[in-house]
């Protein structure tokens, strides 16, 4: 199987898996059932990523003993080859302490943008910068070369989440109202922007030690699991005794957890007390916990196959999806009316990502224009037509050259 028909099916997964993903965490902080836990939910997914280990080590106890017996004949061999597949990955995982931290970082902060930005504002906002910033690192840093595919895609992805944010001024909700209101934008901007940098930062670091290093994903995001429950399980004790106080205002609401009696950074016990309490709650965990391991495996893998910049535009077309399925008419306050300037925008952020897997070849055009246009040169410079300096018959020689290979 090549590795273009893995990456397509890592990014229908991711993409799907994904808007599941978010729709399960919309309904548990619904006003239905208020399950606001946001740490909690989060060392939940770092210990689904933990589940990879498991898979990594089955895999290479059967990849390991199929060695032996393809080797048996020459022990030394065998020994070897182990080493060498083993020992260079079990060392270099162990950095993947970054990637999981900036996972925490960009994710707290974010929660804060969410909770003072307009809906469309938050997606505009997150889905240019997090592009941007990728590009940018992934072009100064990490070298990566992008086609004329790749740049077309990028503006129009770009027109896309523009369009996006003036659909929040023309079509707002009730709650967009409110948090135009009541929220500070500035800040809100603020966070949103620092959140995405610290992602795309974890989506090229991925990328930069996967590739380098030839690292297996499962072993990859095992370890950042590891280290991200690590993490946020202290982080969540630390947080149970931080208080917001009594009557909170909008803002600290949307960051914090209320029990019977306070308001707390997070409250683990209150949590699973509602896990205990509600079976609609304990089904929806069950299913994230599910979902969140194989959604991270796609993710970590896409970086693999495709590059950080490649998960920085699929990323943002689950909210495509999310926006879809709550369009279906339900009781509960997540519905979302038609939104047709929305719509515009997410189509073009959906046609930025079919450009950008070179459907339309506007690369290979382009340079079978160019190639034709060296040969009416080279045809030109034969009969003794214009005048041509040495660098346009270099040029023309590396054109023809480049398309022939």
């Amino acid at each position: 199987m090549s590795d273009t028909i893995i990456l397509l099916i890592f990014l229908i997964f991711y993409s799907i898996i994904g808007a599941i993903v978010t729709i399960i965490i919309e309904f548990l902080n619904g006003e239905g059932l208020s399950f606001h836990h946001f740490w909690f939910t989060n060392t939940l997914m770092f210990l689904a990523e933990i589940l990879a280990l498991l898979l990594y080590y089955i895999t290479t106890h059967i990849r390991k003993r199929n060695q032996k017996l393809e080797f048996e004949e020459n022990q030394e061999q065998s020994k070897e080859l182990e080493e060498i597949e083993i020992n260079p990955q079990n060392k270099k995982v162990l950095l993947f302490f970054i990637p999981s931290t900036f996972d925490t970082i960009a994710t707290f902060i974010s929660d804060i943008g969410v909770s003072l930005l307009p809906g469309s504002l938050y997606i505009m906002l997150k889905g240019l910068t997090i592009i941007l910033v990728t590009c940018f690192i992934s072009k100064r840093f990490l070298k990566d070369n992008y086609t004329c595919d790749h740049w077309i895609s990028i503006i129009f992805a770009f027109i896309g989440f523009i369009i996006l944010g003036f659909s929040g001024f023309f079509f707002q909700s009730n709650d967009e109202k409110d948090k135009k209101k009541s929220g500070d934008i500035a800040i809100g901007i603020g966070a949103t922007f620092v959140a995405m940098v610290f992602q795309s930062m974890q989506f090229c670091f991925e990328e930069f030690y996967i590739r380098k290093y030839s690292l297996q994903p499962f072993l990859c995001i095992g370890f950042e699991g590891v280290f991200g429950f690590i993490f946020n399980s202290i982080l969540c004790i630390i947080f149970y005794f931080i208080k917001c106080g009594k009557d909170p205002g909008k803002f600290i609401k949307d960051l914090c957890t209320q029990d019977e009696h306070n308001w707390r950074m997070e409250n683990v016990i209150f949590a699973f007390q509602q896990i205990s309490e509600n079976k609609t709650i304990l089904i929806l965990i069950i299913f994230l916990f599910i979902c969140l391991f194989p959604y991270n495996v796609c993710g970590i893998s896409i970086n693999k196959y495709g590059g950080a910049l490649t998960r920085s535009l699929i990323e943002n077309f689950k909210s495509f999806l999310v926006w879809l399925f709550f369009l279906i008419p339900f009781k509960g306050n997540l519905h979302e009316d038609f939104n047709w300037l929305r719509l515009l925008g997410l189509i073009f952020i959906l046609g930025s990502i079919i450009i950008y897997f070179g459907v339309f070849r506007f690369e290979e055009r382009l340079m079978i224009r160019k190639k034709m246009k060296a040969l009416s040169y080279i045809d030109d410079l034969d009969e003794g037509i214009g005048d041509f300096s040495k660098s346009d018959i270099n040029n023309t020689s590396d054109i023809i050259d480049k398309i022939e290979e």
